[in-house]
């Protein structure tokens, strides 16, 4: 169960994201972090009943580290005021669909799907949704589907990428670059002792178009 405590440490470090205060407030980072990573556990424990892929996962290594990396960045600030969660094999993180973990105050979210992906990546789910557009729409575009997460998320390219006509049936969605189903919850839906139990039917509701993500890039790979 998520605690209060944690979403105010959050807050705290956002009004004060600096070094010193961090050190200061060292061990309420610490519960903050235990705190996350049983809800973790809990929640890959869920989803292992029905995706074994994340079997073996150690919460712990499924946490995001909290420090930015600022090498590249006009925003020097030194953390994160977020703990995010992946919830799949970390090596697979750009190649395969899992499953993701947000909290924010004011912006705490499930998510799943394939994130940025690689290309090899890509270039499979395209030619998936090429070869077999009605299984894909029937997850995409289910009722079910659109109930829990609306349409779905990603960037995506202006035009058709190269290979495919401009007016393919499937345009519309072959122009993603990333294949992305996320659903908010507000602090008090993250703060319920039922949090688990609602978050797991949304990671189950994910787990047809990860499937689908899944196995293209998988029979590519074996075709190579």
């Amino acid at each position: 169960m998520l605690l209060r405590e944690t979403l105010r440490f959050l807050s705290d470090l956002d009004k004060n994201n600096n070094k010193d205060w961090f050190e200061a407030n060292r061990t309420v980072y610490e519960k903050a972090k235990a705190n996350v990573t049983d809800l973790v556990a809990d929640l890959l424990n869920g989803i292992a009943t029905f995706d074994e892929h994340v079997i073996g996962i150690a919460p712990s290594k499924a946490l995001f580290r909290i420090h930015r990396d600022v090498r590249f960045s006009k925003d020097k600030s030194p953390y994160k005021t977020n703990f995010g969660a992946r919830l799949q094999p970390k090596e697979s993180q750009h190649a395969r669909a899992g499953y993701y973990l947000h909290i924010e105050p004011g912006e705490c979210f499930v998510a799943g799907g394939l994130y940025m992906a690689e290309p090899h990546a890509l270039s499979a789910v395209r030619q998936a949704i090429d070869s077999d557009p009605g299984r894909f729409t029937t997850i995409a575009e289910s009722t079910s589907f659109k109930k829990m997460f609306g349409e779905l998320k990603g960037d995506q390219l202006k035009r058709v990428p190269k290979g495919y006509q401009q007016d393919h049936p499937m345009a519309s969605y072959l122009k993603y670059k990333s294949f992305l189903m996320v659903r908010a919850f507000g602090e008090k839906e993250m703060l319920e002792k039922d949090f688990v139990k609602n978050a797991l039917q949304y990671y189950k509701g994910m787990k047809p178009l990860n499937d689908f993500i899944n196995e293209a890039v998988s029979e590519t790979a074996e075709i190579k």
